[in-house]
């Protein structure tokens, strides 16, 4: 075991030390041990909400404890193989494969070469099927909800919402490893591939009101990316946006009362010493009551100077009254997403926002002294055109010649159809294709600062997330030729996936890149995340006439038959 002042030789120490504040200590006699993992550095699995709120429900058992887990630097990496130590937890140092159960989140297909890269720091077989008794390895989060190109390395997928399962997961704990893997197979949400493809119903939790927040947040030692307080406000969203797997994968929305806000923001401000607090969601304006939510929260915080944030804000329902509620004398950059350069577009992802909506928002803002905005956009979406590319550069250049003083900066990614989306069976955009609609935008604006996601980066991404079983294999090899931390750019090598994609000539690959046809199998159709296919196939219809869905807001006079209130375990009973 390496001692404290041993990880003073490595990079940022504050990743391996532990003992943060609020951090949880266990005597392990007798305890079911559970290991959460984050395959990534830990500034960024710090900053996941879902790891945090797993590790404080867990270590609230009596009969469990729950440590964390992140990918090593690289010089750590490098320590531990040539002095044969195997892999350990932040909390206690102990080795990983002394543990009963490890759980990945995985929030990210290029993330996965960091898995099997903890496998074997941590001296486990990387093959399910080679492992013998324990740890059980689980993966969550919503690059689970295609199992298929993972599946020979996960030994069970949790699908959907993860609190309710990981408790009856430690409930139904059992000492031999076949026996734990049958009493698994047999919990709602949980998938395990060794016995074979059945129907997985998503997860969800119904009572979100009552459902578990903790109030003593991580406080970690060293900057994170978001190094603040959080409180999730509501779950899921009903806006339809036609690309976006998180929007359709997490229906249905469920809202917590402002009192129940109120004071876990109380609490965990209390317990944490933060200056600021972020009001967490998908789409954070959408909350019912959010003006009522932050004159009260304001209130409350008006003599402890504490920041309010609110990520994730709409463009097309933004009240620039928000600005004013949330106001504290520090002007942030405000971010954005319109997607699309011309209303054409933004209606067949259905996001349907108008020029004029966007111009007024942002003047208004810059009006208010906010001098930095972020806007977000796609390319290479369904039914595209170049006017809709010229679109993007005009759209960027009313909004700085109307707006002199303001710092815009620009993100473009491509645009990657994901499973359980109306977009799911579309192509992917080419390379060329990609670079020259790139080069019209570049050419187009002015005095704006441009970025955008290399098309090698989300080639790859595209391949896994819809990929079936063989794409497994470019996962693995892609490994093996020493491929990790592929969600860093100056970490990702084009060159490794492209050799191993011409070598082997998976067949599934050529079908993945051009889509599918509507009735054909897809890889993932035994998942069940409520939604109807009929749903998705009659969205996508929609989008070619530019037809615009509405929110339901769970208001089923308004009900756009998604399925969702209705097609999961007991949901009839639970709206």
């Amino acid at each position: 075991m390496l001692k404290d002042e041993e990880f003073l030789f490595f990079q940022k120490p504050g990743r391996y030390i532990g003992k943060e504040w609020n951090s949880v200590y266990k005597n392990p006699e007798g305890k079911k041990r559970f290991l959460i993992v984050y395959p990534d550095i830990y500034e960024v699995g710090m900053s996941s909400l879902a790891i945090i709120l797993l590790y404080h429900l867990i270590n609230e058992r009596d009969d469990s404890l729950c440590e964390r887990l992140f990918s090593p630097g690289l010089d750590l990496e490098e320590y531990l193989l040539k002095n044969d130590i195997p892999l350990f937890s932040i909390e206690t140092r102990t080795a990983v494969k002394n543990f009963d159960i490890i759980g990945f989140s995985l929030q990210s297909q290029l993330n996965f070469t960091n898995v099997l890269d903890i496998l074997n720091l941590s001296q486990i077989n990387i093959f399910s099927k080679e492992r013998k008794g324990f740890p059980i390895i689980i993966a969550g989060g919503p690059v689970a909800l295609n199992p298929a190109p993972f599946s020979p390395f996960i030994d069970g997928f949790v699908i959907g919402e993860g609190e309710e399962v990981v408790e009856e997961i430690l409930d139904n704990f059992k000492l031999d490893r076949d026996e734990y893997l049958n009493k698994l197979n047999e919990i709602e949400g949980v998938y395990i591939p060794e016995f074979g493809k059945k129907i997985v119903n998503k997860r969800v939790i119904w009572d979100f009101e009552n459902s578990f927040f903790p109030e003593k947040l991580l406080v970690p030692y060293i900057q994170t990316i978001h190094d603040r307080a959080v409180v999730e406000i509501f779950r899921g969203c009903d806006r339809g946006c036609r690309f976006c797997i998180s929007g359709m994968e997490k229906r249905p929305r469920r809202e917590r009362s402002v009192d129940k806000i109120l004071e876990i923001s109380e609490k965990v401000l209390k317990n944490t010493g933060y200056e600021e607090i972020s009001l967490l969601s998908l789409s954070t304006s959408d909350y019912k009551r959010i003006d009522e939510l932050l004159i009260k929260l304001k209130e409350r915080l008006k003599d402890k100077k504490i920041t309010i944030s609110l990520p994730s804000l709409r463009i097309d329902n933004f009240s620039l009254k928000l600005l004013d509620l949330i106001d504290t004398g520090r002007k942030v950059t405000l971010t954005f997403a319109p997607e699309g350069g011309t209303e054409k577009i933004r209606n067949i992802m259905n996001k349907p926002i108008k020029d004029d909506e966007i111009l007024n928002v942002i003047k208004e803002a810059n009006f208010k002294g906010y001098k930095k905005i972020k806007l977000y956009f796609l390319i290479g979406v369904p039914y595209e055109d170049y006017d809709d590319i010229y679109g993007i550069a005009e759209l960027i250049n009313k909004i700085k010649d109307e707006n002199k003083l303001i710092k815009l900066s620009i993100s473009i990614n491509p645009f990657i159809p994901k499973p359980f989306t109306p977009f799911q069976w579309e192509k992917f955009i080419s390379k060329d294709e990609f670079i020259k609609k790139i080069k019209i935008i570049k050419e187009g604006i002015k005095n704006v600062n441009l970025s955008y996601r290399g098309w090698e980066e989300s080639f790859i991404e595209a391949i896994i997330s819809r990929g079936d079983e063989q794409i497994s294999e470019l996962i693995y090899e892609a490994y093996l030729e020493g491929e990790k931390f592929s969600n860093w750019k100056e970490n990702f090598h084009f060159e490794t996936w492209e050799k191993i994609l011409k070598e082997k000539k998976f067949k599934s690959v050529d079908k993945i890149l051009n889509g599918f046809l509507t009735d054909e199998e897809l890889p993932w159709d035994f998942i069940n995340i409520g939604i109807d296919k009929k749903f998705f196939l009659e969205e996508r219809e929609k989008s070619k006439n530019c037809e615009i869905t509405k929110p339901c807001f769970m208001d089923f006079e308004k009900c756009s038959n998604c399925g969702v209130c209705f097609n999961l375990n007991d949901s009839k009973n639970r709206i």
